[in-house]
Formats: structure tokens, C-alpha cells, sequence
């Protein structure tokens, strides 16, 4: 179970942080909390399009990278990049900010900062 996949993470260096949950759901903000005594400053939250709006809800994100290839998948099962509720109101968006523009080969990587002024009031 759990317990051995914990003991071959940490065999292998890894270290197992416990976090409290909050609605059924790690507290992220604890976790940064966490992290940031750990000496921690900076993390990749690489995850699907709930944690990523659980993250944003919360205030934690600072920075996003968005990517972008030409390629056209679609259908009515893809999945969005930010889920779980949402923004009801356009008036109560998270605006992203300073964006940067690179390409990659064909594909185009947009790095913004989070402004959470235009919904945090």
C-alpha cells in the first residue's frame, strides 16, 4: 500500500511531507508554509486543471507558463487547463501580467506573472 510506496520514495531520496487537508484536499497554503521553512522558495506545480485552479483560488501562484503548439485536439471531453469552479464573473478574472513570448521550435511559450489585484478586492 501507501506505506511501501513511501518507503522505496524515501529509499530512493525522496522526503515525504505532511500536509493537512483542507475540503477533502491537501491545504496548499499550509504546504507553502511548509516548503518555505524548509528553505523551499520556488516550486513547478505541474498538475491538472482542478490542483491548478486550487492553486490560483488560494493565491499561491505567482508566475504561469503557457504553451502553446500548432495542433488542434478538441473535442467535447478535453480537458481545460483550469477547472473546478471557476470565474463566474469576467469582472472577477485573474489577470496575468508582464508577458513574455518565446518560440520553441513550432511551438510558442507565453510567461506571465499573476495579478490577483482585479479579483482579491
Amino acid at each position: 500500500g501507501d506505506e511501501i510506496k513511501q518507503k522505496t520514495l524515501i529509499e530512493r531520496g525522496c522526503e515525504i511531507v505532511r500536509v493537512p487537508l483542507m475540503d477533502n484536499h491537501i491545504n496548499l497554503q499550509i504546504l507553502m508554509k511548509i516548503l518555505g521553512d524548509m528553505g523551499i522558495d520556488s516550486i513547478l506545480l505541474e498538475g491538472g486543471s482542478t490542483l491548478n485552479f486550487s492553486a490560483l483560488e488560494c493565491g499561491i501562484v505567482h508566475k504561469v507558463q503557457t504553451y502553446i503548439a500548432p495542433k488542434i485536439f478538441g473535442g467535447a471531453n478535453a480537458k481545460t487547463p483550469v477547472g473546478g469552479v471557476g470565474i463566474s464573473h469576467i469582472a472577477d478574472c485573474i489577470k496575468l501580467k508582464n508577458r513574455k513570448i518565446s518560440y520553441l521550435g513550432e511551438d510558442i511559450l507565453i510567461e506571465s506573472e499573476v495579478d490577483y489585484l482585479c479579483s482579491r478586492e
